[in-house]
């Protein structure tokens, strides 16, 4: 019997990445022209922390210190792309990190990033306003949703 490749969901891992002040890293994509939480696909042969590393580092030039996991989100009214070309769905695992050095470097992603304060956050990519209220607010809790 002839192997039916199945369609199945695509995992992400961003990032929450807090200043000094408590505020939050936001880049700003290319593909949609909206702010969100830097990360990305993983990739086959990735374990999942190596890809929130390699996706801020991409997207923003930061390197990052990994220190905990925020959330889990596979909520298909905020992660199923159905307008897209290929229909897919996505599981978003949400890390919280500290930067440590970088600079931005120019890429195909993002225009840059900014840190924004939690009360001046900028519209954001669907989904990432309960991502980040998730990370803020629980202290010893995954979010998963």
């Amino acid at each position: 019997m002839p192997f039916k490749e199945l369609i199945t969901p695509k995992i992400v891992a961003e990032c929450v990445i807090l200043d000094e002040r408590g505020w939050i890293l936001l880049v700003k994509r290319k593909d949609n022209n909206e702010w969100a939480l830097p990360g990305g696909f993983m990739e086959l042969g990735e374990r999942i922390l190596d890809a929130a590393i390699r996706e801020v580092a991409e997207e923003t030039g930061l390197a990052v210190d990994i220190y905990g996991l925020s959330g889990v989100y596979s909520d298909p009214g905020d992660s199923l792309y159905l307008h897209l070309g290929p229909q897919y769905q996505v599981v978003a695992l949400v890390f919280l990190a500290k930067s440590a050095e970088g600079e931005f470097k120019p890429n195909p992603e993002t225009y840059g990033f900014e840190f924004f304060g939690r009360d001046a956050l900028p519209p954001l990519m669907r989904g990432h306003a309960q991502r980040i209220a998730d990370a803020l607010d629980s202290e010893d809790s995954v979010a998963i949703r």
